[in-house]
């Protein structure tokens, strides 16, 4: 089990470096930042002192190695635009992109998995027919379109819900369940599928045969194996609701990671975005591990093979 885990956190350190290098290129590729910030009539001499200040002038490679340099001493650089430190404000936004990421994902908990256990247990029935229909609607319903149409039907026109702001519990509402559609619908159909191939195996039919309670059957033994390709996914989720969706914090105003992200990449804010990368990119990483750990406790053929 050790050498499971060494071997994931190794994978976890390279895929960490190779983010670092795929961020800092792709991010140079829209331009140099400072055509964004500086005046149009700014001289030769401003233009040259705004590259010095932020290490613009220099060639690309010694760039990625002074920030290499930076992030091992956990300095993150300050922003461009808003001449701050980087960790300084990601670290603002993380509180409000948390709640609303562990709300939607607590929706999506509560609801996707008992539907997709209750279908797979009734399946061929009306929750059956209900559920692969929220499945199906859940993963093609555009999540910008849903938060629009429920802002404009809840918020603008019965006035029941606010479209925007932070602080209140009715401030999470829309924007939670929007997050957690798709999330909700993907576990309902990953758990139901797991749980139909679970529930149709030699081993529980042999726990009928011996007499082993329904309920024990489903939620231990059926549960138990059928939901891993659902553990997977969610952990795969809950890192992308931990990043901030760009597009529900766009259309909700909510101040988390992922407005911050839209708004650096507007800004050119190269340092910024880094960091907020990079956070992401963190999040992914240990959430996944935590999954890989999980899956293998539930598995144990996944730390021996």
């Amino acid at each position: 089990m050790q050498r499971y885990i060494a071997s994931r956190v190794l994978y976890g350190i390279v895929t960490l470096t190779a983010l670092t290098l795929v961020v800092f290129i792709l991010g140079r590729l829209s331009g140099d930042p400072r055509n964004v910030l500086l005046p149009i009539d700014a001289g030769p001499e401003v233009f040259a002192a705004a590259g010095k200040a932020y290490g613009l002038d220099r060639p690309l490679p010694v760039q990625y190695l002074l920030f290499l340099k930076n992030l091992l001493y956990g300095n993150l650089g300050n922003s461009i635009a808003m001449g701050r430190p980087v960790l300084d404000i990601v670290v603002a936004r993380i509180p409000a992109t948390l709640q609303l990421a562990s709300a939607s994902f607590a929706i999506a908990l509560v609801i996707g998995v008992p539907i997709g256990i209750l279908a797979a247990v009734r399946r061929g029935g009306r929750l059956d027919w209900f559920g692969r229909t929220f499945a199906v609607l859940g993963q093609s319903v555009p999540v910008f379109w849903l938060g629009i149409v429920l802002s404009l039907v809840l918020g603008v026109r019965l006035h029941l819900l606010p479209t925007s702001g932070y602080g209140e519990i009715k401030h999470f509402i829309l924007p939670a369940f929007c997050m957690g559609w798709f999330t909700t619908a993907a576990l309902m159909r990953l758990v139901r599928s797991g749980m139909v191939d679970a529930l149709e195996s030699e081993y529980i039919k042999m726990a009928k045969i011996k007499g082993v309670p329904p309920m024990q059957i489903t939620l231990i033994h059926g549960l138990k194996n059928g939901a891993l390709p659902a553990v997977t996914m969610a952990g795969w989720q809950f890192a992308t609701l931990l990043g901030g969706s760009l597009v529900t914090e766009t259309v909700f105003a909510w101040p988390g990671i992922g407005l911050l992200a839209w708004n650096a990449l507007r800004w050119r804010d190269f340092p910024l975005l880094q960091g907020v990368v990079l956070f992401i990119g963190i999040g992914f990483v240990v959430l996944d591990l935590a999954v890989d750990i999980l899956y293998a406790y539930l598995d144990p053929r996944i730390r021996y093979g």
